[in-house]
């Protein structure tokens, strides 16, 4: 009976410690710099601290990152996050109860977009004051869920730079809001439309979204295309008050009067990314079953040889 229990203790310890490696290797780490960021698709870096940096992370090809801020604050004196690479795909959210995650600059834009994929969830961007916006788009795919945008400038600008390359800004907005600013630029509003290219970015809403700020702005060029700029998800309509001129001469602000979201999930709306599952490793899966079953062998073979000690 000894042996029996013996063997049973052993056979849980190597399956805990077994376990225990298996969720190692699924890909959570623990960072308290950019410096120890991991650019694994399949690794998640989770801040255990408030990062506070001089520079801007730059995601060019070959580069993907996963960061869960975790409650804490990313804040640099430049931009803080620019998203370059072609086969870049980015997600930052925050897993924290409170939601108090944030990414900010203290004298820029906070996030620039040129090419890739970024999706931001259930975090804060702040851009600087003056100039300056949150998350300025100029290309690739963009995702926002759930997000406070503000900056001195723009919450959201929205650029076609890269769209002579092939490459189109398309932006979703789920939920959220466009927060006030407390030193706002004379161009301070939600989203500015800027149509650097043929054919003008494009920003998709849909949830319910805060306007806080509820100015819209497009440059003079893209005044009289703004309903094509900026649509309405699956059964939602935002209405534009009249045009006016903000004496700027090359832009014109349009305010939101009313905002209607019934938004259903059905329709052409993609979903917002979920955060990613984080892969499993086939070899360590192979070599923990491999282990449990040469464990549960060893120990029935004990059982037998005591039964035949016995006999």
């Amino acid at each position: 009976m000894k042996k029996l229990i013996s063997l049973f203790v052993i056979v849980t310890m190597v399956i805990s410690c077994m376990a225990l490696t298996a969720n190692a290797a699924e890909g959570e780490v623990s960072v308290s710099s950019v410096a120890q960021f991991s650019f694994d698709s399949g690794t998640v870096n989770k801040l255990t601290a408030d990062l506070n940096e001089s520079t801007y992370l730059l995601l060019e090809d070959g580069n993907n990152l996963v960061v869960d801020l975790n409650g804490h604050k990313w804040t640099s004196s430049d931009s803080v996050l620019r998203v370059a690479g072609g086969s870049c795909i980015a997600k930052v959210y925050d897993s924290s109860a409170a939601k108090t995650g944030a990414i900010i600059s203290t004298s820029n834009d906070a996030i620039n977009v040129s090419n890739g994929e970024l999706s931001l969830e259930n975090i804060t961007v702040k851009g600087g004051d003056g100039n300056m916006d949150a998350v300025i788009v100029e290309g690739g795919k963009v995702t926002i869920t759930n997000c406070t945008l503000s900056a001195g400038k723009a919450g959201i600008n929205a650029d076609n730079a890269s769209e002579a390359s092939g490459v189109a800004a398309d932006i979703l907005v789920v939920g959220g809001k466009f927060a006030s600013y407390a030193n706002p630029d004379a161009r301070n509003c939600a989203i500015e439309l800027r149509k650097s290219g043929a054919n003008g970015p494009k920003i998709t809403l849909t949830g319910a979204i805060a306007f806080e700020n509820a100015k819209i702005i497009a440059q003079d060029t893209y005044k009289k295309t703004i309903a094509e700029g900026i649509v309405a998800g699956a059964d939602a309509t935002v209405a534009f008050g009249a045009e006016s001129t903000n004496n700027l001469g090359t832009s014109y602000t349009y305010k939101i009067t009313e905002i209607n979201y019934t938004y259903s999930g059905t329709g052409e709306v993609p979903e917002a990314p979920s955060t990613p599952d984080t892969p499993s490793n086939p070899e360590t899966s192979d070599a923990f079953v491999v282990a449990i079953v040469t464990v549960a062998m060893i120990a029935l073979a004990g059982v037998v040889v005591s039964k035949k000690v016995r006999a």
